[in-house]
């Protein structure tokens, strides 16, 4: 089963994560201990408890003061459901994109990053939805739109559709 809590060995284990970028690479590393780690953490059945552990006050506490740190360094474009919300309220430009269940769990199934190949469509789906449910109706940092978010459902998009939507505004902006 999934716990609901993290024990003081795991906070502890913090201290021993790394996270930043090499020379001329715009992919993140992310070492536990010294040990390289970012190829498995987009696996599917990771999603739940990523949700869950976010919850933490002292991991919330730290994963935020992390990404400012690295936004302070230089421009960036952070994904993630409270990015828009809590971690960059501030940020330039925010974007909420969505879609339906049944075109999320496709996608997961089709992605060969998250490994969810062996899943069915409908664990896909339940997996999605248990995700949503929990993230929505959490306490703290809702999964919830930011009001000054441009809101896009992909449903019915081509990746080169929601960027075209996504770049717009921003070339807009630019321009005037």
């Amino acid at each position: 089963g999934v716990r609901d809590s993290v024990t003081e060995e795991e906070l502890d284990a913090l201290e021993g994560i790394a996270y930043g970028y090499e020379a001329g690479s715009a992919v993140p590393v992310v070492a536990i201990d010294g040990e390289r780690v970012e190829q498995i953490l987009n696996l599917a059945w990771l999603s739940l408890p990523a949700s869950i552990i976010s919850q933490n006050l002292e991991i919330r506490e730290w994963s935020t003061q992390m990404q400012r740190a690295i936004a302070e360094q230089c421009s960036l474009v952070a994904e993630g459901r409270d990015c828009g919300t809590v971690v960059f309220q501030d940020a330039d430009y925010k974007f909420f994109l969505t879609a339906s269940v049944e075109v999320r769990a496709q996608r997961m199934l089709n992605d060969v990053a998250r490994k969810a190949q062996g899943m069915t469509v409908e664990q896909a789906q339940q997996s999605i939805s248990a995700r949503d449910t929990h993230d929505q109706t959490r306490v703290m940092a809702p999964l919830v739109a930011a009001c000054s978010a441009v809101v896009i459902d992909t449903s019915e998009l081509s990746l080169d559709e929601v960027v075209a939507l996504v770049v717009a505004p921003i070339l807009e902006k630019k321009s005037t």
